[in-house]
């Protein structure tokens, strides 16, 4: 499980260093993916497999369009020896981050945000809108 947000710097080469706590909850391997709100996702591979079986369990007609866009921009990833995580070009274009960027857990996944992206999301924080997902989820 992921949890937690941390204030972290991407260097030129567009490498971030992965907490501590995040490293030990990611597998050898693991999968990048873009995610749905202008972040970046990091699966490990356990659940990177959820995904696909999840897919497999659909028409392969109804979930086509869906299924090649979040499995033709994924890539598999790993961290270096000084446990950083190198991102492509096409990933820091598509979630807009620049030097300083947030590394957030949820739940089964790690996310990257830009600072300016992730103070947007934290807008929702304190609305109705969460509050109704809350109580509809039992808490």
């Amino acid at each position: 499980m992921f949890v937690g947000e941390y204030n972290h710097t991407m260097d030129a080469k567009g490498r971030i260093f992965m907490p501590a706590k995040m490293r030990d909850g990611l597998s050898e391997q693991f999968y990048i993916a873009r995610g749905i709100d202008k972040c970046i996702c990091i699966y490990p591979e356990s659940e990177w497999q959820k995904i696909s079986e999840k897919f497999s369990s659909y028409s392969q007609t109804d979930t086509r369009h869906a299924r090649r866009s979040v499995f033709s921009s994924a890539d598999c990833g790993t961290l270096d020896s000084q446990g950083r995580l190198m991102l492509a070009p096409k990933y820091q274009q598509y979630a807009g981050l620049g030097k300083d960027v947030v590394v957030v857990g949820n739940n089964t996944c790690i996310e990257i945000w830009s600072t300016e992206g992730w103070a947007e999301e934290q807008k929702y924080f304190d609305n109705e809108l969460v509050e109704k997902e809350l109580i509809g989820l039992g808490f």
